[in-house]
């Protein structure tokens, strides 16, 4: 599920941030809004306590629509 999607401005460049929640995993990805290209992945597996985090490949993230 999508949870965040937001246009914003990073140094001139506009740019898509986006966050998504499968199960227990957050992904964070921030997209070019120009381009389509992703600048940033964040990967983090959600537990009780919230502090394991960690960046996955961002083939990790196009897996999640396959």
């Amino acid at each position: 599920m999508v949870t965040k999607c937001e246009l914003e401005q990073d140094n001139g460049t506009a740019k898509y941030e986006i966050a998504i929640i499968k199960q227990n995993e957050e992904f964070e990805v921030d997209v070019n809004a120009a381009t389509g290209k992703a600048l940033k992945f964040e990967h983090e597996i959600l537990d009780k306590e919230d502090d394991d985090d960690g960046a996955t490949p961002l083939k990790a993230f196009q897996q999640l629509f396959h």
